[in-house]
């Protein structure tokens, strides 16, 4: 995994979300979404693997959230911002 490429793709993701007019970035689902980002860039960011970094039997959500609460084509423009991190922090499943 290219923890520097994970880190760029988040900040993307986080930017997209933070200056889009689509959404409201300060929805608790959205805030969720942009939270888990900043947690992911942050641990690319000192070097560790941000998958590893989840306590015991936590996950990442942000898949799941996006697919509830992106739904029109201008959100959708949104979600390949996180499709990035995913195929960024999964490169064994892209």
């Amino acid at each position: 995994m290219n923890l520097d490429k994970v880190a760029s793709c988040a900040e993307n993701a986080i930017n997209a979300f933070k200056t889009q007019n689509v959404i409201d970035p300060k929805s608790p689902a959205i805030e969720s979404i942009i939270n888990q980002m900043e947690f992911i860039k942050s641990k690319a960011l000192t070097g560790k693997n941000p998958r590893l970094e989840l306590q015991e039997g936590q996950s990442f959500s942000y898949g799941i959230i996006a697919s509830r609460e992106l739904s029109a084509p201008d959100e959708l423009a949104l979600k390949k911002f996180l499709d990035e991190v995913t195929h960024a922090l999964y490169p064994e499943y892209s």
